[in-house]
C-alpha cells in the first residue's frame, strides 16, 4: 500500500497538478487528502465535465490530474477523444478500478496507455516521472488504474463543528429501519459499503456509475413499478444530475436520501430540488427526525438532505466482478417482483 500523502507528492514533484474529478471507492484516501490539505480541490458532477476543467486548465498551463472511477470511464470518452486525442491536450488520469478487465479494454479501446499504480512506493518516483514524460512527448491522455487496496486508508480528521451530528452508519440505520420493506438502490462507495455490511437483504441494488446512474435506476423502477415505495440512499455529489428528471416525472413512492457532510462546501440541495419538481425537501441532522421523515413516507417524490459525519472507519472497497453484479441485479429484480409493497 502507499499513502495519499505520499501519492500527492509523488505526482506534484513531477510537476502534475492541481486535482479535478470524480470520486470513487479506491481513490476515497486520496479524495480526503484532497479536501483536508488541499480544499480547492473541484469535484466535479460528470466525468466529462472533469476532463473538460482539466483541458481547460491545460490551456491555462497547468497538468491537472483527474481522478475518474473506473465504472464511469465511458461517459467521459467522448471528453476524452475529442478534447485529450483529437486537440493534443494531454490529462493525466487516476482511474479506480474495482472492474478490472472492462476498465483496462476500454482504456485500450481509446488508446490511453495506462499502467496500474505501483503499491510499492519505492517504484512510484520512477512511474511516475515516466508518465510526466509521457504526456510531455506524445500530447496524449496517460492512465494509472489504482485498484482496490494500493491506497492505505486514511481515517479522516473529526471535523470541527460536527461532534453532535450522526454518523453516516447511524444514519443509515435509522433510514433502514423506517423503510425496511422498501426496494432501495444506492450509490456504491462507503454508503454502499456500509449498508452492505450491516444491513444487506435482496431487496438491495448497489450501483457504480457516473451521477444520476443511481437516482436514474431507481426513476425508472418507481415509475414502472408504481405499488413499490423506492427508496435512493446517494451522496451529494451524485445527487444533482437526476434531480430534473426525478422532478418531470414525479414518482410519488419515490424517497431521495442524500447524505451529506456539511463540512465540504456544495449546493442547497433541498432548495433545487423543489425548484426541479420535487413535492417535498427536507434537511435533517437529528436520527429520530430522520428516522420520522422516512417513515412518513409523505407523496413524493421526496428528498431527504442528512447532515452526517463520516464514520472513523470506513468498510475497504473491494473489486466486483461483472457477474458478481449481475447476480445482485437480478436478485434484487426477484425481490421487487415477489417481497411484499412497503407502506
Amino acid at each position: 500500500m502507499i499513502t495519499a500523502e505520499a501519492l500527492h507528492r509523488a505526482l506534484t514533484r513531477a510537476g502534475l497538478g492541481p486535482f479535478t474529478g470524480v470520486a470513487d471507492p479506491c481513490l476515497e484516501p486520496l479524495v480526503g487528502y484532497l479536501r483536508q490539505h488541499h480544499p480547492g480541490t473541484y469535484l466535479a458532477a460528470a466525468e466529462g465535465e472533469a476532463v473538460a476543467i482539466a483541458a481547460g486548465a491545460r490551456l491555462a498551463g497547468h497538468t491537472p490530474v483527474v481522478l475518474l472511477p473506473g465504472s464511469g470511464l465511458g461517459t467521459a470518452a467522448d471528453a476524452l477523444t475529442s478534447l485529450g486525442r483529437t486537440l493534443r491536450i494531454p490529462v493525466p488520469l487516476l482511474v479506480g478500478e474495482p472492474m478490472a478487465r472492462s476498465t483496462r479494454d476500454l482504456l485500450d479501446l481509446l488508446e490511453i496507455p495506462n499502467r496500474p499504480l505501483p503499491e510499492d512506493g519505492r517504484q512510484l518516483g520512477a512511474r511516475v516521472r515516466a508518465a510526466g514524460d509521457h504526456l510531455r512527448t506524445t500530447g496524449r491522455p496517460f492512465a494509472f488504474l489504482v485498484r482496490p487496496g494500493t491506497l492505505a486508508p486514511s481515517p479522516p480528521a473529526r471535523p470541527v463543528g460536527t461532534a453532535d451530528l450522526m454518523r453516516r452508519r447511524d444514519a443509515i440505520e435509522q433510514v433502514v429501519a423506517a423503510a425496511p420493506e422498501s426496494a432501495a438502490i444506492i450509490a456504491a462507495g462507503a454508503v454502499g459499503r456500509e449498508l452492505a455490511a450491516g444491513w444487506d437483504r435482496p431487496g438491495n441494488l448497489y450501483l457504480t456509475g457516473p451521477p444520476g446512474r443511481v437516482a436514474g435506476v431507481a426513476l425508472g423502477v418507481a415509475v414502472h413499478a408504481p405499488d413499490r415505495r423506492v427508496l435512493v440512499l446517494d451522496g451529494p455529489g451524485a445527487a444533482l444530475p437526476p434531480l430534473v428528471g426525478v422532478g418531470a416525472h414525479r414518482p410519488p413512492n419515490l424517497q431521495h436520501v442524500v447524505l451529506d457532510d456539511p463540512t465540504h462546501p456544495g449546493v442547497d440541495l433541498a432548495a433545487v430540488a423543489l425548484a426541479c419538481g420535487y413535492h417535498w425537501a427536507a434537511e435533517v441532522d437529528d436520527a429520530a427526525v430522520l428516522r420520522k421523515t422516512v417513515a412518513t413516507g409523505s407523496p413524493g417524490p421526496g428528498l431527504v438532505r442528512v447532515f452526517v459525519r463520516t464514520s472513523a472507519q470506513d468498510p475497504e472497497p473491494s473489486e466486483t466482478g461483472e457477474a458478481e453484479a449481475a447476480e445482485a441485479a437480478a436478485r434484487f429484480a426477484a425481490a421487487l417482483t415477489t417481497e411484499a409493497p412497503g407502506a
